[in-house]
C-alpha cells in the first residue's frame, strides 16, 4: 500500500496529504519501514517527498543512510528535505557525513546537525567540525553555535573574533548578538565601542539590546551598559532597539534612563512607550500566571523531563514570542512553546534520558485557559496511553493522571486547545500519581 498512499499524496490536495501521513505512520508491521526505505530509493521526487516525511514521523532512524544517498543529489528540493531528516532522525555519528555536505550546502547541513546536538545535548560535533570546514561552512556553525548557548560554544565563537575571513568574522558577532543568555553582553558591549565597522557596530548593538533584558540578575549594570551602548552612535534604528530593551526591565533605573530620550524629537515616541511598558509590567508582575509552587514541581527532580529532549513532530514553525519545542522543557515559565496560530494538529515528542514508568503528566499553559491544551491524545512509545477532552486547568496548571507505563518517549497530539494555539511555558511527566493544584 504503500506506493499507492503516496502516489495519492504526490498528485492530491492538501487534505489528501494530510491522511496519507497519517496512514503512513499508522501502517503496522516489522517490515513496514524497511519497505518505506526500499520505496524511497527508486520512487518520484514528488513521491520522494511525503516518503521522506513519513520517515520523520514514524521515527525511522534506520532512513539515515538512504536519506545521506539523497542528500548529495541533484535536486535541490529533495536534497533539503534529506538533509533536514537527516537532523531529525541522525545521532551524533550521523553528524561526520553532515559535515561532508557543507560544501555544497552549509546552511542545510548546519542546520540538520545543530538539530542533532540540541537533541542530545552537546555541542561537540559541531565543535570539531570548524577544524576541516570552508568559510561558508564556518560561518553557518558559528550562527548555529549562536542559537544553542553552552559556555563550550561561548569560547569557540569568540575565538573566531579574531579570524581574518570578513564572513566567518561578522557571523561571530551575528553569533554573540543571537546568544540564548546574557554570558557575551560584556563581549557586544565592547565590541559596539570599539569597532569602526558599521555592519558589526549594528550587529553588536543589536545584540546589546537583545541580551540586557536577558540579565535578570544584574539589571541596573543591564541599564548602565545599554545606556553606555547608546552613546556610541548607531543608526536610529539601533537607538530605538535600545531603548525597547530598556522597556523590558522594570526598574527604577531603566525608567531614569529613558527620561533622557524624551527631549529628542526623534526618538521621544519610543521612549514614552518604552516607560508605559515598564509600567505596565510593574502593574501586573502580581499578577503572573504561575506561582513559585507550580514552578517547584516542573524543576524538581522528579521530574523525568529534566534533561530530556523534546521535537516537534508537525513540522510547524514558533509563531510571536514563542520558542521551539526545547522551551516546554527548560524550567523557566518565561519562555515556551508556541507554533502557527489555528492548525488542526500540534504534536509534541518528548525523549526521555532513559526508559521509565511515567504515571502523571502537567501542563503550565500560556495563560489560564487561554492559548492552552484543551484536547489531546497522550501516547507513550507510540501506544495511546490516555485521551483528554475538555482539559480544565487549575490556576493554569493541568494534572492529568496516566495509566502507569513503561516508556522512553512520551508525544502529545493536540487537536484542540484554547485561544488559538496550545502554548506550553512547561511540561513536566511524572512516575507517581500527582493531584490537581
Amino acid at each position: 500500500m504503500i506506493r499507492v498512499l503516496t502516489g495519492i499524496a504526490a498528485e492530491g490536495s492538501d487534505e489528501d496529504k494530510r491522511l496519507v501521513a497519517e496512514s503512513l505512520i499508522r501502517l503496522r508491521g516489522s517490515d513496514v519501514d524497511s519497505a518505506l526505505i526500499v520505496a524511497l530509493k527508486v520512487a518520484p521526487p514528488a513521491e520522494q517527498r511525503e516518503l521522506i516525511r513519513a520517515l520523520e514521523l514514524r521515527q525511522t532512524k534506520a532512513a539515515v543512510p538512504a536519506l545521506f544517498d539523497l542528500a548529495g543529489g541533484e535536486g535541490a528540493a529533495i536534497r533539503h528535505a534529506a538533509i533536514a531528516a537527516v537532523g531529525k532522525l541522525g545521532d551524533a555519528a550521523a553528524c561526520a557525513g553532515l559535515v561532508n555536505l557543507t560544501q555544497a550546502d552549509p546552511q542545510d547541513a548546519v542546520s540538520a546537525m545543530a538539530e542533532i546536538c540540541r537533541r542530545e545535548s552537546t555541542a561537540e560535533p559541531m565543535l570539531t567540525a570548524f577544524a576541516t570546514v570552508a568559510p561558508p561552512g564556518k560561518a553557518a556553525l558559528l550562527e548555529a553555535l549562536g542559537s544553542m548557548g553552552g559556555a563550550q560554544a561561548l569560547a569557540a565563537v569568540r575565538a573566531e573574533l579574531k579570524a581574518e575571513d570578513a564572513e566567518v568574522w561578522v557571523a561571530a558577532v551575528r553569533a554573540l548578538a543571537n546568544w540564548p543568555d546574557a554570558a557575551p553582553l560584556d563581549d557586544l558591549a565592547a565590541l559596539a565601542s570599539t569597532t569602526a565597522d558599521a555592519r558589526s557596530k549594528a550587529l553588536a548593538l543589536r545584540g546589546v539590546a537583545h541580551l540586557a533584558p536577558l540579565a535578570k540578575d544584574r539589571r541596573r549594570e543591564a541599564v548602565i551598559i545599554i545606556t553606555r551602548a547608546m552613546k556610541t552612535g548607531g543608526a536610529p534604528s539601533e537607538q530605538k532597539a535600545l531603548l525597547a530593551a530598556l522597556g523590558e526591565i522594570p526598574d527604577a533605573a531603566a525608567l531614569n534612563a529613558l527620561q533622557a530620550s524624551l527631549s529628542d524629537p526623534g526618538l521621544a515616541s519610543e521612549a514614552k512607550a518604552a516607560m508605559d511598558q515598564i509600567q505596565e509590567r510593574r502593574a501586573k508582575a502580581s499578577a503572573l500566571p504561575w506561582d513559585d509552587q507550580a514552578i517547584a514541581l516542573f524543576t524538581s527532580p522528579e521530574n523525568l523531563c529534566r534533561g530530556a529532549t523534546a521535537t516537534n513532530l508537525d513540522n510547524l514553525t514558533p509563531d510571536g514570542q514563542g520558542q521551539g519545542p526545547f522551551a516546554a522543557l527548560d524550567g523557566n515559565p518565561e519562555t515556551y512553546w508556541d507554533e502557527t496560530d489555528n492548525q488542526p494538529l500540534y504534536w509534541l515528542r518528548v525523549q526521555l534520558k532513559q526508559p521509565a514508568r511515567v504515571a502523571c503528566l502537567r501542563i503550565l499553559g500560556f495563560q489560564h485557559h487561554n492559548y492552552a491544551p484543551k484536547d489531546f491524545e497522550v501516547l507513550g512509545d507510540g501506544k495511546l496511553i490516555k485521551k483528554v477532552e475538555n482539559a480544565v486547568y487549575e490556576r493554569n496548571l493541568l494534572t492529568v493522571n496516566l495509566p502507569p507505563t513503561e516508556c522512553r518517549a512520551i508525544e502529545l497530539k493536540i487537536t484542540g486547545y484554547y485561544g488559538q494555539s496550545p502554548a506550553i511555558r512547561e511540561l513536566g511527566l511524572f512516575d507517581k500519581p500527582g493531584t490537581a493544584k
